[in-house]
């Protein structure tokens, strides 16, 4: 180091460290990211997980199914087996099954349950001629 006087070496070292931090920093097009940037990247473009589906059976379509159910069992009477088969019509129709019944059952409770027969009486009387 003849030739550079020693107060410019500091000078010479971080313009030095600049350019080469600078042409790090270019990207050219076809390089490959740092793995750092690929794992985020993919983060991103992955689907956001799915959002639970809402309850099949609500307030007011398990009023409906139970008050029709009640009426299908006393229109059949003793045949069991032609009310299990209108009832799994009902099921089908409205797009549930008894274990989807027996979850909200559990979800709201005996006292939630209970709450809804007052409900349940009136759709009944509402869809009496129905089944007459």
């Amino acid at each position: 180091m003849a030739g550079i006087p020693k107060r410019w070496l500091p000078l010479i070292v971080t313009i030095t460290l600049i350019a080469v931090l600078a042409a790090g920093a270019c990207k050219t097009p076809g390089e490959t990211p740092p793995p750092e940037e690929e794992a985020a990247e993919e983060e991103a473009e992955e689907p956001a997980a799915p959002k639970p589906a809402p309850p099949k059976v609500n307030e007011e379509n398990y009023v409906e199914i139970l008050a029709r159910t009640v009426l299908i069992r006393e229109k059949f009477g003793e045949d069991t087996a032609g009310a299990d088969k209108e009832i799994e019509g009902l099921y089908e129709k409205m797009a549930v099954t008894f274990a989807d019944i027996k979850e909200f059952e559990n979800r709201i409770g005996p006292a939630g349950v209970d709450f809804l027969q007052p409900k349940i009486q009136e759709k009944i009387q509402k869809l009496l001629h129905e089944y007459r």
